[in-house]
């Protein structure tokens, strides 16, 4: 199951909407979390844009005013809803994964600028978590940082105690992000910062271990999409043995120059590359016995 999340900073505009289709295609994304729509009433021929040609299910929380806005969206064949809870920072929804005995809780966050209610928030998600069983995600706009580097040309607070109590208390913990170091860049161009993010619980780190989060460009908005894919990309064993430690011993870098001077006629690409790959092996064998 693949997960999506994204502070679009407005729904308006086919643009945005045409971009996030696109990303729920090419990602293959069960479930989609998009924060500050900044719409009070969203209508569903608006909501319907963001997802591909397949059917969704949806549950949405009104902007207040031109501020917040918050809208989730998933794949009924992929994820059963059971029951759901929400209020101006945040949707809870919980479900089952089909053809899994597996109960998800899956939290489309948008953080208030304001720490009192941010602390509020942390404290309403805690005794929701305490009361709500399954295996918790939450993605979104937690408007919160962690660690001193994890902001570039901005101010550090003591804000980032209290979101670390709340995530020791939760039992949260975080995949490694590839893509960006930051997911959010301020109108001016000048400061940086990772306030998007996705926790998970012990549980769901422990069954999805190799679970694989990317932050991608910002092209739809100043922040980046995340994408969480659960899905076991495997690709096969490698072509042959290879350790790090072969790099600096003599011999090593003349074996491959050897296997990549490996002449192939054929006019296919991955063919050559396949003979110069099977060439590298032989050489290093060779290599190795000497």
């Amino acid at each position: 199951m693949n997960f999506g999340s994204i502070n679009i900073k407005g729904a308006g505009g086919a643009g945005k909407a045409m971009g996030i289709r696109g990303m729920v295609m090419k990602y293959n994304l069960s479930f989609l979390d998009i924060q500050e729509t900044q719409f009070r009433d969203l209508p569903l021929n608006k909501i319907r844009r963001f997802w591909d040609n397949t059917g969704f299910e949806y549950s949405k929380m009104d902007a207040d005013g031109r501020s917040g806005g918050l809208l989730s969206m998933w794949n009924p064949c992929v994820f059963n809803k059971d029951l759901e809870e929400k209020n101006q920072n945040y949707i809870i929804v919980k479900g089952r994964i089909t053809r899994e005995d597996v109960d998800l809780v899956i939290v489309n966050i948008y953080g208030s600028t304001l720490k009192a209610n941010r602390r509020r928030m942390w404290e309403e998600l805690l005794a929701a978590k305490n009361s709500i069983s399954g295996h918790w995600i939450l993605l979104g706009d937690f408007n919160e940082v962690r660690f001193l580097e994890d902001r570039f040309n901005s101010v550090f607070d003591d804000a980032a105690m209290c979101f670390n109590i709340f995530i020791s208390k939760g039992g949260f913990q975080e995949y490694n992000m590839g893509g960006m170091k930051y997911t959010f860049l301020s109108g001016d161009g000048t400061n940086l910062s990772k306030i998007d993010r996705v926790l998970v619980c012990d549980n769901f780190m422990g069954k999805w271990t190799n679970a694989s989060l990317l932050a991608l460009n910002r092209e739809i908005s100043y922040h980046s999409p995340l994408i969480l894919t659960t899905v076991n990309n495997s690709f096969g064993p490698s072509p042959f043995r290879l350790f790090n430690s072969w790099f600096s011993l003599s011999g090593f870098d003349e074996a491959v120059k050897r296997g990549l001077s490996k002449n192939c006629d054929s006019r296919f690409m991955d063919e050559v590359v396949a003979v110069k790959l099977k060439a590298i092996k032989d050489e290093l064998k060779q290599w190795q016995k000497k």
